[in-house]
């Protein structure tokens, strides 16, 4: 019967070992790489920010919400005013905007001109663009 030396196992062992690290290495480096060689597009709305408070009494402060969106491509747009989930106003209505930076404002009233109640609103943007689909309400 013959054994192997015992430096023979060592060898052997490291062998495996440092090709297990090598491997790893490479699918690591594989998973790092891979974003930058398939880049994903960037999306439809680049920046979307609205007033955070306002009070719509008329008295020369803080009587308005601005929104402000930046579209990364030309596209369809839907601005919304919602009120525990439904629509009470409609600030733009499925309108084509170009590329870049445009503004909008709400005075606190609904569809028919009428002063809402205080409360807790959200706004609801929507854009397409092809096939490209952005939905988000803040």
């Amino acid at each position: 019967m013959t054994t192997a030396p015992v430096g023979g196992r060592d060898r052997a062992r490291r062998a495996v070992v440092a090709t297990a690290m090598v491997a790893l290495f490479v699918v690591a480096l594989g998973v790092f790489l891979l974003p930058f060689a398939f880049p994903a597009p960037p999306p439809i709305v680049t920046r979307f920010q609205a007033t955070v408070l306002f009070s719509p009494n008329f008295d020369g402060r803080r009587d308005s919400a601005r929104i402000n969106v930046r579209l990364h491509d030309p596209s369809r747009v839907t601005v919304e005013i919602l009120k525990d989930g439904t629509p009470v106003a409609v600030l733009i209505d499925d309108i084509a905007k170009p590329k870049g930076f445009f503004s909008t404002k709400w005075d606190g009233t609904d569809a028919m001109g009428r002063r809402l109640a205080d409360g807790t609103y959200a706004i609801k943007l929507r854009a397409r663009s092809g096939d490209k689909r952005f939905n988000t309400t803040r």
